[in-house]
């Protein structure tokens, strides 16, 4: 099954740029590299956990055209770091901003609201005050604050945090201080982050193209020519099914005349990695065989009236069409394999 993961750090772009995406071993100094067999063991499963035979990155998708990049093509260093300008919003040559960054406060300057909405009902309670809402008379901005605060919290409970500054302002104008609520440590903390601010977009997605584990073990008894030809039937299966997956997905949202429309994009912008093995279950032991490709789109593609813009209505076609990719790209597989090798 086909699955897809909201990319939305910096982070998390360049853990999929380092070509193994999580599928090798992690040795004690935290560095991961490649599973490797043990001495003596069968060529087949050695040939099979070998780097050379792992983890090359390809362009794929038409947008790519407006970088001057094309699909099929092996991402190099450069390569690498035109996806992270790709991925950051911004033009992997000239470095101009092709989509608004969505900004919001650093997540360690953010405290737990519920914990000083408790404060000001004790503190209102001591006042003899019918509601915490009194405590703040004569300061209706303060006032609609704590308004939408208690609403949040009755709906999120302690999940419900906000920004230091916003706190600090609001428990002042109570006669409250911070420092009586929360706990010194984290209190510093927030206070240190209060200026720090982090994009929260969305940058793109990647999606997982699995495969059965039968095809997996067939892989790897083959012989060196037979897998590589498999391989290329599988990248050949990945293309097609991301080529349809472009029609559905490929488009933006605009709005018109007060309503959103959809906008012609010149197609998605993303890169593939293939992996043979599933991702080890501890710091030792390589993961079991498993073919399977991952697929990371970027969240912006220029529309036909010349402005860029994110794509896939914000994602939400994306998940919704990530169960007919994975039955496509299989059907693909299967009636690719069963034509060169006789397979059913």
């Amino acid at each position: 099954m086909a699955w897809v993961t909201k990319i939305i750090a910096m982070q998390q772009v360049d853990y999929r740029l380092a070509e193994h995406a999580g599928c090798f071993v992690a040795p004690p100094d935290g560095t991961p590299t490649p599973a490797t067999s043990t001495p003596g063991a069968d060529p087949t499963v050695d040939y099979r956990l070998r780097a050379e035979h792992d983890g090359a990155l390809v362009w794929m998708g038409s947008g790519l055209s407006a970088f001057g990049l094309r699909p099929g093509q092996r991402m190099d260093e450069a390569g690498k770091q035109a996806a992270r300008l790709i991925m950051n919003g911004t033009h992997p040559a000239t470095g101009a901003r092709l989509v608004p960054a969505e900004v919001r406060a650093h997540d360690k300057a953010q405290l737990t609201a519920a914990r000083l909405l408790e404060a000001l009902r004790i503190e209102a309670e001591r006042r003899g005050l019918p509601d915490p809402a009194a405590l703040l008379d004569g300061k209706p901005k303060q006032q609609r604050q704590l308004a939408s605060l208690t609403r949040q919290v009755h709906k999120s409970g302690d999940a419900y945090r906000l920004q230091y500054d916003t706190l600090h302002r609001l428990a002042r104008a109570a006669g409250l201080d911070l420092a009586d609520v929360y706990a010194p440590t984290e209190l510093a903390e927030a206070r240190a982050h209060q200026h720090h601010r982090v994009n929260v977009r969305v940058r793109g997605w990647d999606l997982v193209a699995d495969l059965p584990k039968s095809l997996s073990v067939v892989h790897a008894l083959m012989d060196d020519s037979d897998a590589r030809e498999l391989r290329a039937l599988v990248h050949q299966a990945k293309d097609d099914a991301f080529a349809q997956l472009e029609q559905w997905i490929g488009y933006a949202v605009a709005g018109r005349d007060g309503h959103p429309v959809r906008i012609a994009t010149g197609g998605l912008i993303a890169w593939s990695v293939e992996h043979h093995s599933a991702r080890p279950v501890d710091d030792t032991t390589p993961g079991d065989p498993h073919l399977h490709l991952h697929l990371t789109i970027a969240n912006l593609a220029r529309c036909a009236d010349g402005h860029w813009r994110a794509v896939a209505n914000s994602g939400r076609d994306l998940h919704r069409h990530a169960k007919a990719f994975d039955a496509l790209f299989k059907a693909r597989v299967r009636a690719l394999t069963r034509e060169r090798f006789g397979m059913r």
